[in-house]
């Protein structure tokens, strides 16, 4: 943040809002007052998140990336460099569903799961399951990415045990069991 007097060009509320001045002398008010360059930023940076849909993600984290990042949060977990609160559960009765919200951070990892569990859903051609994860910047607390956490979730859980697996067995080892 500066003075009002000394920022070219375009000024940026926290609402998003423009002002254009249209002479040096114009101020706007300071506490508002944002300079992207400053913080490494463009205009769009304040409205940019990114979408991700199920799709997205089976093409940016494929399986063996997927295995490594999990051994990655279990260290994060092991050595206390996580939060994770208990998972909150909003029942809805009437239709005999549940949405569980659980958020979580991993060292400079901020964000939550929301997964909605609806068995009403599959006689009406719908999914039972929804889920959506959402990552927030942990300096501003701006949310910075939105996506598909139904295949995701699936990843995730597989991913845990292939990297269990890759821990755990004899390197020598061939086979596995499921029981």
């Amino acid at each position: 943040r500066g003075s009002a007097e000394d920022v070219p060009g375009r000024r940026i509320t926290p609402f998003g809002k423009s002002q254009i001045p249209t002479s040096k002398s114009q101020k706007a008010p300071r506490r508002f007052e944002v300079r992207l360059w400053e913080l490494g930023l463009g205009i769009w940076d304040l409205f940019f998140m990114l979408v991700l849909s199920a799709s997205d993600v089976k093409r940016a984290l494929p399986m063996r990336a997927a295995i490594d990042s999990q051994k990655r949060a279990f260290v994060s977990l092991a050595t206390g460099a996580t939060t994770q609160p208990l998972r909150t559960a909003v029942p809805v009765p009437s239709q005999n569903a549940v949405t569980l919200f659980m958020p979580a951070r991993v060292s400079d990892d901020l964000g939550a799961k929301i997964v909605s569990v609806f068995p009403k859903n599959i006689p009406n051609g719908l999914p039972m399951i929804h889920g959506l994860v959402i990552m927030v910047d942990s300096t501003t607390g701006q949310p910075v990415a939105a996506m598909d956490a139904t295949y995701l979730t699936a990843l995730r859980t597989g991913a845990g045990a292939g990297a269990a697996t890759e821990l755990l067995a004899r390197p020598d080892s061939r086979t596995a069991a499921i029981i």
